[in-house]
Order: structure tokens, then sequence, then C-alpha cells
């Protein structure tokens, strides 16, 4: 059974692949492991009992968003009738009601029958839309049972609504929930991967991307494991996209694995993650070391990471600039990571030699040149390049204050100077957000000291700036 074009549209436009967590460690998707279904309590045999036995998460419950619906919603139900509702929730409630009804009459044929999917699917939509994101889950996963018992455990058609249940499980902060669905889906595409196994690729990513934004949610030197775990991910990417003739998919997953290389390198010298919690993450993985003592186990691990991360972006660049001139912008911005990666690594000397590579092969675009070098930027943690063009893509970090980006919670406007060696010096606090987070601006000061910065550059040479203001976001 196919879910409606209209449906699935609703579905694209809401489920987004940003995640939220707040958690503090996970343990990395068991993506190597055959069994699918099973993760969740179900085998081939027991789609047969599926009829007669109660679904797993149809307990209904009050979602983050559900007491702001609740209370947008309760004139329109208990006001007096003089007072009519708002239009949107009127047509909520007639939604709701005609959902209700269509499932009901769908139910007179059998709890699980299949004419159920379909009503199940929309209300959960409308769930999710009013931000009633755990009764929302309660009416995809009973919609995902029921399309199981009737079409299979491997039909591609439940890919929408894991999909969806992802979507309300990112909204709710659900670790464990998403960890679960994240491990599915990739098994259901694996299942129905066909003759190409790169169209894998995605899900992959998404997967990674799932556990960097987890590692960076948690406090600082918790987990190295979520970071293994988008490690591991972007190896079994990688090893799905040729390597002789790179495709824009593998430029995408060797950037990703650069990135998350750079924050292995620097978390694994954090005296903060125990020496015990970096073994528990890299063993399972067959990442053992070779030393007993603990200082050489960091540095191996952070040299390993480094040198990893090093070679995707040398391969990177390698592509590019044998597709010259042609590939003259991507070329350049490859190099102008690449520079940002070693810079923030304090790789000083090699970073500024990539970037007056990088000013040579745009030396006759001025316009270029002084977007990219006329002002510092900051760079640590190095911000992925855009997909199709020149420059970072929008992110948490540092930013400048000219109202590129909004004020988020804990902000700080700053202003700065900048020496030719890319370290912050004479650093004037100007403004807090919010104004209460006065007792941390000691620690914030410190952080954005220690933020390396690429320095504005004039004729390939980098030079000093003065009264630079920035606004640092996230700290």
């Amino acid at each position: 059974m196919s879910l409606p074009a209209a449906a699935l549209a609703a579905l694209l436009a809401t489920a987004q692949p940003a995640a939220t967590e707040r958690a503090a460690e996970a343990e990395p998707a068991n993506l190597d492991t055959g069994v699918g279904p099973g993760e969740q309590g179900a085998q081939p045999a027991a789609a047969e009992r599926a009829a007669e036995a109660e679904p797993a998460g149809l307990d209904s419950g009050v979602g983050p968003g559900e007491q702001e619906a609740q209370l947008a919603a309760t004139p329109a139900v208990q006001a007096a009738p003089a007072t009519p509702a708002a239009p949107a929730i009127q047509r909520d409630l007639a939604r709701r009601q005609a959902l209700l009804a269509e499932l009901e009459a769908a139910q007179a044929q059998g709890a699980y029958a299949e004419q159920t999917v379909e009503p199940l699917f929309n209300l959960g939509l409308l769930h999710q839309r009013q931000g009633r994101h755990e009764e929302a889950v309660a009416a995809f996963s009973r919609a995902l049972q029921t399309l199981r018992v009737h079409s299979g455990l491997h039909n591609m058609n439940q890919a929408p609504l894991v999909e969806a249940i992802i979507a309300s499980n990112q909204a709710l902060g659900d670790r464990d929930a998403l960890r679960k669905n994240y491990g599915y889906l990739y098994w259901l595409h694996r299942r129905n991967v066909g003759a190409d196994p790169a169209s894998l690729v995605p899900v992959i990513r998404r997967i990674a991307q799932w556990h960097l934004a987890l590692y960076r949610a948690a406090p600082p030197g918790v987990s190295v494991a979520p970071l293994v775990a988008a490690d591991v991910l972007h190896d079994k990417a990688l090893a799905l996209l040729p390597g002789d003739d790179p495709s824009e998919a593998r430029i995408a997953v060797l950037y990703d694995a650069a990135l998350v290389n750079y924050h292995l390198a620097q978390a694994v010298l954090d005296h903060r993650l125990s020496h015990r919690a970096l073994r528990e993450a890299m063993l399972p993985h067959g990442r053992g070391s070779p030393y007993l003592n603990e200082a050489a186990v960091r540095q191996y691990y952070s040299d390993q990471s480094f040198f990893k991360g090093k070679r995707a972006l040398q391969e990177i660049a390698a592509f590019y600039e044998k597709h010259l001139p042609a590939t003259r912008a991507e070329y350049a911005q490859a190099l102008i990571f690449m520079g940002d990666w070693l810079t923030a690594q304090r790789r000083l000397w090699d970073g500024s030699r990539l970037y007056r590579r990088a000013w040579a092969v745009l030396e006759d675009d001025k316009a270029l040149l002084n977007r990219l070098f006329g002002a510092p930027q900051p760079i640590a943690p190095p911000r992925l390049p855009k997909a199709g063009g020149i420059g970072p893509v929008a992110g948490p970090g540092p930013v400048a204050a000219g109202g590129s980006a909004p004020v988020a919670p804990s902000c700080i406007d700053a202003i700065l100077d900048i020496p030719a060696n890319g370290w912050p010096q004479n650093i004037r606090l100007r403004a807090v957000y919010p104004p209460d987070k006065t007792a941390q601006l000691e620690r914030d000061e410190y952080t954005i000291a220690s933020t390396r910065h690429r320095p504005r550059f004039r004729a390939g040479q980098p030079v000093a700036t003065r009264d630079v203001a920035l606004r640092y976001c996230g700290l």
C-alpha cells in the first residue's frame, strides 16, 4: 500500500534532519548486523501475531509543544458559543474529527485492517504539526505495525513512516528511540539497495551527522563514542563510493570525515575524558592502541585522527587540482578549508601556506578575495563549505556581529584585535545575551581568547586587524 502523494509532501516539509538532542553519550548504531525489525522486537514469525498483540509505543502523552497547543485549543473547545474559535484551530479540529471518523470506519474491518494505515498516517501528521509529538509517534507506530503485517517486513513503503517517527523523536530529544529508528531506517534501505550500493550513502551520512550533533550537544569530556560512531559510518560510506574519480557524494563524505576527525583529534587529548571512557569508545570498533601509558594512548589516537582527516582533505584538493581551471573556485575553497583545519590545530605554517596558495589561485578575482580574506574569520571549529559555492555553511559558532546571525541563547558581542598569527588579543566584551549570563563572563572570555581566527590578508600575506566586532554564540 502506498502513502498518498499529498501526505508524503507534508511529511517531507515536516521532517527535518537537524538533531536537537541534549544527551551526554550515545552508543553507535549497530549497522554491521543483519538484524532489522528484530531490533524492535519483531521477527518474521511475529508478523502473523501482530494483529493479536498491542503495538509498541501506542501510549499517548504530552509532548514538549503540547501545552501551547492545548492553551491555543482551549477557547475552541470550552468557550461560550458566542466566542468563535480561531480559523486555524477550527480547521484542525474539523480535520481531526474527519480523520477519527475515517479511522473508526476502517477499524470496522479489524483493528489492524490495511485501510487504517492512511488515516493513522495523516492523524500523526496533524499531531506533529500541532507539536503533539508523543501522540504523533503513537499514530505513526501503529500505522507502521499495520503496514508491516500487510506489506511485509522489507517493504520500502515503511520509509516515510519511519522518517516521520524520527522527526518526532528529534523534537522530543529521545536519544534511544533515535538510535533505534535510525538503525532500522538503515537496515530497511540496505535490504532494498538493489544494484546501486551507493544509494545507501545519504542515509549513512544522516546517521553520522546525528552522532556529530549528539557529541556537540553533550558537555565536554563526557564521551567520544558519538564521534567514533560517526567516523565508522563515514568509512562505510566511502567504501561504497569509487575513489579513482571522486563524485560530489564522495567529496561531501570526505569533508564530513575531516570535520569528525578534527573533533576526535582534539577530544581524545581532553583530560576531562577518562582513559577508560576513551578505550570503551574505541575498542568495540577494533581501534586498539599499541601503547599502555595513558598519555601515549591519547597522543596515538589524536595523531591517527589528525592524519586521517588530513588525507581526506588532500584527496579533495587533488581531485579539484586535476580538473583546473574548470574547478578553480572549488579548489580554492578546498585549500582554504584545509588551511582552517590545520590552523585550528596549531599547524600555523602549513595553514598559512595553503591560504597563500588559495590567494594565488583567485588572484584575478578581487571581489572573491576580499570576501574570503578581507576580514578576520573565526575558524575553530572549521565550518564545512557550502555545496556548490564558496564560504561556510550556516551553523553555530562565532559570526560577524553586523546582524548576519540572530541573537541566540547564550551569545556575546565582543571587539578584539586579530594579529597576523590569528590569536585574538585585547578582547573587550560589549553585550551579553541573555543579560543575566554575567556569571560565566570569565570563562567565555577565555573561550574567545583560545579561538583561532583566519587573519586578514593583503597582497597574499597575513596582516593584523584592530577592533574587529564579532558575535560568539553557544559558548
